[in-house]
């Protein structure tokens, strides 16, 4: 019984394998509550549970990792071979196979994965603001005089920009603000320099930029402040960052984007070489100008003169048919003779001033495609010369001819009160009255009988009278000269120039 009891006790020192996996659990958790480690999925495995089953390793160790379904369905990349992963778990050695094993939480990508994501993010976001539309980008000057460039002092892209600005215009002045383009307060010197150049040195247009690199090289230029400080810049900006198969958000947001350094040299100034060449081409185009120019004005004078002989013969032709309808004029009652020349007078001024018209736009039409030959050879001086000159003629043609008809009809209206004063109404109108006998005016007292009848027409009325008494013989006054003859001179009506007071007054048909 004794060597049973004391086998029992010794056995009783010894714990289970679940119990000692379980006392091993519980030491480590009290000592890990949590991890934190990073490396690449080695091997990774997703159940039918939906549990991810994985390993992590790097150079020299390798570590198991478990991350439970709920966890899992919220990833945002899809765990694979090759990724590299950070990951934050609670260590845990699992009773079944006492292998030890880390149950992961949370998990995501690191170094270019994890910013390839970030900078997918944040070109959405700024994309949603319009920072990348083309229609508020600005063009570059043609010729800068002054350049600016924001990047590393020491790098090759400072180089080869200068370079390639002196190789093509020497004169361009270039400033430099040199600024870190890699790690920690990069970004912050960036935009420190773009900011310095918005009120220094008369930049007209600023480089900003660096050579190649990897993703987290050339991450400084995919930060927000970055971006946004360049979609500020008054100035125009040439975003020249890596080789031609780097793309940033400073890319997208600058006016103009270079594949390289280099490029944004070539962009930014022309080629002087070039601009000689093209001098040269203007000076010999300026001097075979006399050929083709002067056939131009020539014709230019031939359609002036051609508007003053149209304007001559309309004009003459007015004061013949003005001649014409004043010889008419005393066959004519008046009142109906001057409406009607009132209204061919109308009449002829809307014809004229229409065919005025048509001729002036015939010709303008002529003239504008003699412009606009010109200006397609000549320079824009010349041709808006000579259309400033036509326009003169054009103004002056219309007003003079608006200046002659109305003083046709000025001189029509004098005339007119000329006839009304001898119309034999207005005589009647003075107190005069017209005596008739029969069919016979009765001019004078001499050879009326008693008891004849006399029609007498006031200026309002009239009245039949008969002739009673005697008769009164009346001597004709003796005058001290004889009664000119009238003479054709005489029968003329006066001349207009003295209606000149009857100005202003309105034709019976106006009144």
């Amino acid at each position: 019984m004794r060597r049973g009891g004391l086998i029992a006790l010794e056995e009783q020192k010894y714990l289970s394998v679940t119990q000692l996996n379980a006392e091993f659990n519980e030491m480590l958790q009290s000592q890990f509550p949590s991890v934190s480690f990073r490396g690449e999925i080695s091997q990774c495995t997703r159940a039918a549970s939906g549990h991810l089953y994985f390993t992590v390793k790097d150079e020299k160790s390798q570590l198991s990792g478990v991350m439970w379904r709920g966890m899992a369905s919220k990833l945002a990349f899809e765990p694979k071979q090759g990724v590299e992963v950070l990951c934050d778990g609670k260590p845990n050695i699992y009773g079944g196979s006492g292998k030890f094993q880390v149950v992961v939480h949370r998990m995501q990508e690191a170094g270019e994965g994890l910013l390839q994501r970030r900078f997918l993010e944040l070109k959405a976001k700024l994309q949603r603001e319009g920072l990348f539309e083309d229609g508020r980008k600005r063009a570059l000057p043609s010729f800068p005089k002054r350049v600016g460039i924001v990047t590393s002092k020491t790098g090759a892209a400072v180089h080869d920009i200068m370079k390639k600005i002196a190789e093509r215009m020497p004169s361009t002045e270039v400033f430099l603000y040199p600024a870190r383009v890699q790690g920690e307060g990069a970004a912050d010197e960036v935009v420190a320099g773009i900011r310095y150049f918005q009120e220094r040195h008369g930049i007209e247009v600023l480089i900003v930029g660096r050579g190649g690199g990897s993703l987290e090289d050339l991450w400084c230029f995919n930060e927000e402040v970055v971006v946004r400080e360049i979609f500020a810049s008054r100035i125009p900006v040439i975003s020249a960052v890596g080789h031609e198969v780097d793309v940033t958000l400073s890319d997208l947001v600058a006016d103009c984007r270079a594949p390289t350094p280099t490029a944004a040299g070539e962009m930014v100034v022309p080629r002087r070489q070039d601009l000689l060449q093209e001098l040269d081409r203007a000076e010999r185009s300026l001097k075979n100008y006399e050929q083709w120019f002067y056939p131009y004005a020539q014709r230019m004078d031939e359609l002036a003169e051609g508007l003053r002989q149209n304007f001559r013969y309309r004009l003459q032709y007015a004061r013949s048919g003005l001649e014409q309808l004043r010889g008419d004029l005393a066959r004519l009652r008046p009142d109906r003779f001057l409406r009607d020349q009132h209204q061919r007078g109308e009449a002829l001024f809307y014809r004229l001033r229409d065919g005025i018209r048509r001729r002036l736009l015939a010709e303008s039409d002529q003239l504008l495609r003699y412009q606009q030959s010109l200006e397609r050879k000549a320079p824009h001086h010349t041709v808006r010369s000579y259309r400033e000159r036509l326009e003169v003629l054009e103004r002056r043609l219309a007003e003079g001819s608006r200046r002659r008809v109305q003083e046709e009809r000025h001189r029509l209206r004098g005339i007119f009160e000329v006839m009304q004063a001898l119309n034999c109404e207005r005589v009647l109108e003075r107190g005069y009255s017209l005596v008739r006998s029969g069919d016979r005016v009765v001019k004078s007292a001499v050879g009326l009988q008693g008891g004849d009848l006399l029609d007498i027409t006031f200026a309002e009325g009239a009245v039949r009278a008969a002739v009673a008494g005697e008769k009164r013989q009346t001597a004709p006054r003796a005058t001290s000269r004889p009664t000119p003859r009238p003479t054709e001179k005489s029968k003329q009506p006066p001349h207009p120039r003295g209606a000149e007071k009857a100005q202003g007054m309105l034709f019976p048909e106006e009144r």
